[in-house]
């Protein structure tokens, strides 16, 4: 009965780690597991401070050429 019962929590413990796979199979397999987090938490906030000067920079061009456009109508 013991077997069987620590199989069980084996299982139950291994479900969890395919969904993680799933969604970074990449990197798990290349680095490895101590290698993996640190490169996605670096990765992830990159992204986001890349995304958001992007954004900046469009939504202040879009803003300038507004400005301009104004002007340019009023006079």
């Amino acid at each position: 009965l013991n077997p069987p019962s620590k199989t069980d929590k084996q299982n139950d413990v291994k479900e969890p780690s395919p969904v993680e796979n799933k969604q970074q199979p990449i990197p798990t397999k290349l680095s490895g597991t101590k290698q993996s987090p640190p490169t996605t938490v670096f990765k992830t906030p990159t992204w986001a401070y890349i995304v958001i000067i992007i954004l900046i920079v469009i939504i202040s061009a879009l803003f300038i050429t507004l400005k301009f456009r104004r002007n340019t109508e009023k006079q």
